[in-house]
Order: structure tokens, then C-alpha cells, then sequence
């Protein structure tokens, strides 16, 4: 399931929606941080991502 959350937001974020895309990487992260716990790399993962969407030039 986290797979297909991390698939949507890559896919929004290629359809020309960053901040979109950001916002779901952001719930995802949350989402892993309540289940993984808050250092582990799935969390991490959906964080980076969520910077570089909000990072990346319009």
C-alpha cells in the first residue's frame, strides 16, 4: 500500500502538480512514521521526495 501512495505521488508530481505532489509524500511520511517508526528509511524516503517537489522550479 505505501508503495502505491509513493506511486501516486511520484505521478502527480509528473503531471506538472509539485506542491500535490509534496502534500501526499508529506501524508505518507506521517503514515510511515506512526507505523515504522520515525527513523526508518520508507519515512526518510517519503521526506526527501517531499523537499525536492517543493524544491523543484515551477
Amino acid at each position: 500500500m505505501v508503495d502505491a501512495r509513493f506511486r501516486l505521488a511520484e505521478l502527480t508530481g509528473d503531471a506538472g502538480d509539485p506542491r500535490g505532489a509534496a502534500d501526499l509524500y508529506e501524508a505518507v511520511g506521517l503514515d510511515c512514521v506512526e507505523f515504522y517508526g520515525p527513523y526508518r528509511p520508507r519515512v526518510l524516503d517519503a521526506y526527501e521526495h517531499m523537499a525536492r517537489r517543493i524544491a523543484a522550479p515551477s
